[in-house]
């Protein structure tokens, strides 16, 4: 079955802590703009695509959470290890949407696998992968795991996620898997999207640098829906950067959405974060609903 994809524009949101977007909008540019309102574990097969213990219950209802093993890969120092991820089960039995889930430098916490319920609830069966086999103890700690995935190539990060994918995909026969990402998690969860063609209808990244990964494409190979989401007082993204990329890419036609969220600092939608923000946290996991296919 051929997959469509429709185009969607160039949208920069400006969001205040207390308020969500109004519904004004105004054009620039030939751009659209809206103003601002403002457990149980299993072995994986020699294929990495093991099974989970546990099933939904009779009603279509989450019955349980699982840590699973989905593959096999290295860890940060080479050796051969089990790649184990965290699965969510759609709320509903019947759904065929699937998403991988990218964790950032803070790593495959409690509080973020709690925070993945969210697309549970709302028919998409989750895994959310472990690239780094651990839990860092600290965003440093983090930031240097990040480091030393990064040294491995990304073919090998490519490789791990791919797994994840193909075990979804078997587990609930899946007919179409989105990807997202949290902070560094947005940037691998764009570069696995753009480089693995026609294995995922969407990709997200929650406030994470993806101004150079994008850059990196070309148009042409940009087919699928993009979302970015930014912090406006996140100092290690360029908001002009964020819009000179925006104008570019809507120049080729590239089906994409940019959302700038004010008044938040960088990572805010990582519940392990300090700099939380669950307000608008949903407020974005919401909006990512509107943009991926249905």
């Amino acid at each position: 079955m051929k997959t469509h994809y429709r185009k969607i524009p160039l949208l920069f949101l400006l969001v205040t802590p207390c308020c969500t977007p109004s519904s004004s909008t105004g054009t620039s540019q030939g751009a659209s703009f809206v103003s601002p309102s403002e457990t149980d574990f299993a072995t994986a097969a020699e294929s990495g695509t093991g099974m989970a213990m546990g099933e939904r219950s009779s009603t279509g209802t989450q019955t349980s959470t699982h840590s699973v093993f989905y593959g096999k890969g290295q860890d940060l120092l080479a050796n051969p290890i089990q790649l184990q991820g965290y699965l969510l089960p759609a709320a509903d039995a019947s759904s065929t949407k699937g998403i991988i889930a990218i964790p950032g430098r803070l790593g495959l916490t409690k509080a973020f696998e709690e925070n993945l319920a969210f697309f549970a609830q709302n028919g998409y069966s989750v895994l959310a992968v472990n690239l780094f086999n651990q839990i860092p103890v600290s965003l440093s700690d983090g930031t240097a795991m990040e480091r030393e995935l990064a040294s491995q190539g990304i073919p090998t990060i490519l490789a791990n996620i791919e797994q994840g994918r193909a075990f979804l995909i078997q587990r609930f026969q899946l007919a179409q898997v989105s990807v997202v990402g949290w902070d560094t998690g947005g940037r691998w969860a764009v570069i696995t999207a753009l480089t693995a063609a026609g294995h995922y209808v969407a990709a997200a990244s929650y406030a994470g640098d993806i101004t150079a990964t994008l850059q990196q494409f070309s148009a042409t190979n940009i087919s699928i829906p993009i979302f970015g989401v930014f912090s406006v007082e996140d100092t290690s993204i360029s908001a002009s950067a964020i819009a000179t990329l925006g104008g570019t890419l809507q120049s080729q036609n590239v089906p994409f959405t940019f959302q700038l969220v004010g008044g938040v600092q960088g990572n805010f939608m990582d519940p392990t974060s300090p700099t939380y923000d669950a307000t608008q946290s949903m407020a974005m996991l919401q909006k990512t609903l509107t943009l991926f296919p249905k």
